[in-house]
């Protein structure tokens, strides 16, 4: 599973590592608020494959069944670093399936064309469990105890093979938008050696951008794994308390331009007061919901809050018009992760008077 080229970002550093670029702290803290948000353990790695974060939710599974096999205990702890020679030899290679068949993937955090680190993303379950019997042919070959195997890998996130796709290529276009946004500051500071006028500089000229950016990649993410027709980002204006949609794909231009939607009205407006998603279909039994419901074209619908720093600041709108792709929990769980992933990064970025 290969990621697509990015584009390029003009450098001047020759060789450096992540941390002369952003602090470890801020990284770290980062790091743990991705892992937290899609529910996997995250560590990151240098150029040889060593760890130097600290991983803060470390996997039971490979932390305390693995571990104690004698078997296979060498195996599991050169993973990342056969991970990163195998990305190495060829990006396309960005996974790596242990003996036990999870699988863990890398992201290679960069600057232009000089990859800085590595992000460890894993283990995870790739569809269902494998049938007991070959949970039982590894265990014995392992020397670990069945009943161990199996309670460790109640604690492995499952992810369908479009859904980790598009977590991974969303964790790296954010992980590297922040990479840049602290590079474009260093490089300020450097020049001019004072900081707030630095963050202000940051805050009026480089963060509208990347904030954009990363709204687009959410939007691009969301609508790839939940196969949807058409969707939408809509940003509330604390002014006038309204919210009006900012990013669209699928979507009539004159919709774009003349929907508003009151706060706490609408749909949109209702989880946007409330900071819960709704899933949107004919068998909903809401009232408020079912009376708001105007395009019977439309067979299932995802409205997701979209929060920085526990304030609301918009909604993320998904739909599909085709009968054999409605929604489920299981995408509204998924999409959630997305978003979720989306703040945190947002959350790195100044807000602006409009979003505040």
């Amino acid at each position: 599973m290969g990621f697509p080229k990015r584009r390029a970002i003009v450098s001047l550093y020759i060789r450096h590592n992540l941390f002369d670029i952003i602090e470890i702290e801020k990284w770290q803290l980062l790091q743990n608020r991705f892992a937290r948000a899609l529910g996997v353990t995250i560590q990151t790695v240098n150029r040889d494959g060593q760890s130097f974060s600290r991983i803060n939710t470390p996997s039971y599974f490979c932390s305390e069944v693995m571990s104690r096999s004698k078997v296979v205990k060498k195996l599991c702890e050169e993973c990342a670093t056969r991970l990163v020679c195998n990305i190495k030899k060829d990006a396309d290679s960005n996974e790596y399936s242990c003996l036990s068949g999870l699988y863990i993937y890398g992201i290679p955090l960069r600057i232009d064309d000089e990859e800085l680190a590595y992000l460890i993303v894993g283990p995870v379950l790739l569809h269902k469990r494998r049938d007991e019997r070959e949970y039982r042919k590894f265990s014995e070959e392992a020397e670990v105890p069945l009943d161990k195997l199996i309670d460790g890998l109640r604690f492995i996130k499952s992810f369908t093979f479009i859904g980790i796709k598009s977590i991974l290529e969303l964790l790296e276009d954010v992980s590297n938008h922040i990479i840049q946004l602290s590079y474009q500051r260093k490089k300020l500071v450097e020049k001019y050696g004072v900081p707030r006028e630095v963050d202000k500089v940051i805050k009026e000229v480089y963060s509208s951008v990347y904030f954009d950016e990363l709204l687009g990649a959410l939007l691009d993410s969301a609508l790839h794994t939940t196969k949807a027709d058409s969707g939408s980002i809509m940003l509330l204006d604390p002014d006038s308390e309204e919210l009006s949609i900012k990013f669209s794909q699928g979507l009539k231009e004159e919709i774009v331009k003349t929907t508003r939607v009151a706060f706490g009205k609408g749909i949109s407006g209702i989880v946007a007061e409330e900071r819960k998603p709704i899933l949107v279909d004919d068998s909903m039994e809401d009232a408020r919901i079912r009376r708001l419901l105007k395009r019977p074209q439309l067979k299932s619908s995802i409205v997701f809050p979209l929060q920085i720093r526990n304030r609301i600041i918009g909604v993320v709108n998904v739909s599909t018009m085709k009968e054999d792709r409605r929604f489920t929990q299981e995408t509204v769980d998924l999409l959630g992760q997305l978003v979720r992933l989306s703040g945190v990064a947002l959350s790195c970025f100044p807000l602006s008077r409009s979003i505040a």
